[in-house]
C-alpha cells in the first residue's frame, strides 16, 4: 500500500510497523512511501506507524520520529466462479461472482478497469456486480478493497457486441410448434442460444450464421409477443420483433377412423320397412 505523509519525509530511511511487525518501506517521492504488509494471524484493524532512521523510536503514537495511521487486515477474498462470463458492451447486466467474501469488508467490483455501476456482498459466498459499459474484448473482473483500492482477487471476463434482431420469418404462426427464422447480427455459436417469447417462455435457438438463427417455438395461446434472442441464455438482445400467435384457421384434413369388427358368421340383413296396414271397405 502507498502511504502519503502529507509532508516532507524526515529521512530517506523509512520503516512501516503494522501492529508489532516492522518492515522497511520504499520511498517513492518526498512525501509518499510504499509499505508491503506482512502476513497477519487474523483479520482486524491494527495501528500503522511510520518511523525514520536506521534505529527508529516506536514509542508513543506520535513522537517526533513516528507518524501514526491505521490498517485493516481482511479475511482472504477468493473467486470460485463468474456467471455470466460474458456481457454486453452497453453494460448494465448483473454478474454473479461466487467465492469467499467477508461480510464486514468493504468490497467493490471493477471491469475493464472501470468501477462497476453497483457492487453488493449478498452473502459470504456471493458478490453481485453490475457491469459498466466497455469496449468489446477479453478483460478482467477485479474485486478491490473499498478502503485501499487494491485488487484482492480477479477473474476473466469478456465484453461482446450486442446481439440484435432486425426481422423474423414468418411474423405470424398458429398455436403450437412452429419454426421461426430470426435475422439480425451478433449471433455466436456456443450451443446455448435461446429465443425468448414474451417475458418468460424460452426455446432453443439453432445457430445458422452470425446473422441468422432458427427458433422452434411452442406457444399455447393466441396473442402478440416480443421475440428476443440470447447467445448464452443470460444476456438478451437489446432489440425485439413482434411475433403474432393466432388460432388455427382451418380444421385438420384427416379425421380419426373407427373400425367395427364382427364375427365371421354374422351377416347383417337390412329389411325394407313394413308399410302401414290399410283396410278397404266396398259398399254396394
Amino acid at each position: 500500500m502507498v502511504v502519503s505523509t502529507g509532508g516532507d519525509l524526515a529521512s530517506d530511511t523509512v520503516w512501516c510497523a503494522f501492529g508489532a511487525h516492522a518492515v522497511r518501506a520504499t520511498v517513492l517521492s518526498g512525501r509518499d512511501v510504499l509499505c508491503v504488509a506482512p502476513q497477519a494471524l487474523r483479520a482486524g484493524l491494527v495501528p500503522l506507524k511510520l518511523a525514520y532512521g536506521e534505529s527508529p523510536d516506536w514509542s508513543g503514537d506520535a513522537s517526533e520520529d513516528a507518524a501514526a495511521f491505521s490498517f485493516r487486515y481482511m479475511s482472504a477474498v477468493s473467486i470460485a466462479g463468474v456467471h455470466p462470463q460474458r456481457g454486453s458492451v452497453s453494460g448494465g447486466g448483473f454478474v454473479r461472482v461466487t467465492g469467499s467474501f467477508p461480510l464486514d469488508a468493504a468490497l467493490a467490483c471493477s471491469l475493464a478497469g472501470r468501477a462497476a455501476v453497483s457492487s453488493r456482498v449478498v452473502s459470504k459466498s456471493v458478490l453481485l456486480c453490475q457491469a459498466p459499459p466497455a469496449d468489446a474484448g477479453s478483460t478482467r473482473l477485479e474485486i478491490r478493497s473499498g478502503e485501499s483500492g487494491e485488487v484482492v482477487a480477479s477473474a476473466g471476463f469478456v465484453y461482446e457486441v450486442d446481439a440484435t434482431v432486425s426481422s423474423i420469418i414468418p411474423q405470424s404462426v398458429p398455436i403450437g410448434r412452429s419454426a421461426v427464422t430470426v435475422i439480425g447480427r451478433g449471433f455466436v455459436n456456443r450451443g446455448g442460444g435461446v429465443c425468448r417469447v414474451g417475458f418468460s417462455q424460452q426455446f432453443p435457438a439453432r445457430f445458422v450464421s452470425s446473422t441468422a438463427l432458427v427458433c422452434l417455438v411452442d406457444v399455447s395461446f393466441a396473442r402478440n409477443f416480443s421475440l428476443t434472442v440470447s447467445n448464452d441464455g443470460a444476456l438478451f438482445s437489446s432489440t425485439a420483433q413482434t411475433l403474432s400467435v393466432c388460432l388455427p384457421t382451418s380444421l385438420p384434413l384427416s379425421f380419426p377412423q373407427f373400425v367395427l369388427s364382427l364375427p365371421p358368421y354374422f351377416f347383417p340383413v337390412f329389411l325394407p320397412p313394413t308399410p302401414p296396414s290399410m283396410s278397404v271397405s266396398v259398399s254396394s
